[in-house]
């Protein structure tokens, strides 16, 4: 055993996305270790040390490919082939928590045999989702001993109607993350009361910038409501992600009037708005204990929407991405690879 790669591996741990630590601590990990170490007649043990060794070197694919040839003496064929082996079995059920782009990069340089292990793909995402329903049960649990449906949506509704933009401007994380568990507590127990909700908050008229809007070819007042219809009129209503949401606020009609102050408040309604009408969608991928309806990572400081506005350098690859997206079939491993450098840019 080697000690020193198993503290540094302790050391990381927790720097990896949850999903990857519920499967490295989860029997999965052993279960698909056993089987791809029995089925390259290598020792457990030495498998289990070369996947921690890729996990300490942040999945870096060359860097144990090397480690293999060097240290434990593997010939080139042989190391391609038991790295195959551990991307296709172990790597590929967890590899959108992890470096998608080097990982598809590297195996291809490498020239590596890869076939996906799909049964071990389906099987993690069970793991994936008992893991959130436990989270998301037990605190429910926690908060439904005292919870009353109705009085929780009315003082909702008061919110989204009368103190939206006080809301908004809320710097009391600790507020927004209670008024949070109360609203998934409440879109849990009583799913319709999201359409009620969502009517109120698209129907808010307090003002939320300081000058008036053009929506279609009328000027109106910088209402909620008439800034989430000006939205919605040139993006649609299907769920958005921030790199729309940053396009509008910085290079629509409207959104180039907006103040930087305002370009936060007008980018933490889109959110909110977004949580709430696509919940529980909007919100996949996040572990339920970080769930939130209302933002609140952009509550005190910057948001990343906005410090993320693409500039002439950024729009310039989005587009050299997606011409080269295009070229591959949709669904493909190197389409959904490109797609995901275009996302890392558009969060």
């Amino acid at each position: 055993m080697d000690y020193d790669l198993d503290q540094q591996f302790l050391m990381k741990f927790d720097q990896l996305k949850p999903e990857v630590q519920l499967f490295f601590s989860s029997p999965l990990s052993g279960r698909f270790i056993k089987q791809t170490a029995k089925n390259q007649k290598i020792k457990f043990s030495l498998l289990d040390q070369l996947i921690t060794f890729l996990a300490v070197s942040d999945f870096d694919i060359i860097a144990l490919y090397g480690e293999m040839v060097r240290k434990y003496k593997f010939n080139e064929n042989q190391a391609k082939n038991i790295l195959s082996a551990i991307v296709g079995d172990v790597i590929f059920p967890l590899i959108d928590f992890l470096p998608k782009g080097k990982i598809l990069s590297q195996t291809e340089k490498l020239s590596l045999n890869i076939r996906k292990n799909g049964l071990n793909v389906d099987l993690f995402k069970l793991e994936i989702e008992k893991a959130t329903n436990k989270i998301l049960e037990d605190l429910l649990k926690k908060r439904e001993e005292n919870f009353d449906v109705e009085e929780e949506q009315r003082a909702a509704e008061d919110l989204f109607s009368s103190g939206l933009k006080n809301l908004l401007a809320n710097s009391d994380r600790d507020a927004v993350n209670d008024l949070n568990g109360g609203l998934i507590c409440l879109l849990n127990l009583k799913p319709e009361a999201k359409t009620d909700l969502l009517k109120t908050l698209s129907e808010n008229d307090e003002s939320a910038s300081r000058n008036n809007i053009i929506v279609g070819a009328t000027t109106e007042r910088p209402t909620f409501s008439n800034w989430l219809k000006d939205f919605i009129r040139l993006n649609g209503t299907d769920i958005f992600n921030n790199l729309t949401l940053t396009e509008y606020l910085t290079n629509s009609k409207n959104g180039k009037l907006l103040q930087d102050d305002e370009k936060l408040l007008m980018a933490k309604f889109f959110i909110l708005y977004r949580n709430l009408k696509f919940f529980p969608d909007s919100l996949s991928g996040v572990n339920p204990d970080k769930w939130e309806i209302v933002p609140v990572n952009q509550v005190t400081t910057k948001s990343r929407a906005i410090q993320n506005i693409p500039g002439p350098e950024q729009n310039k690859k989005l587009r050299e991405l997606r011409e080269i997206a295009a070229q591959f079939a949709p669904g493909s491993l190197e389409r959904r690879a490109v797609e995901d450098e275009i996302r890392k840019l558009g969060n």
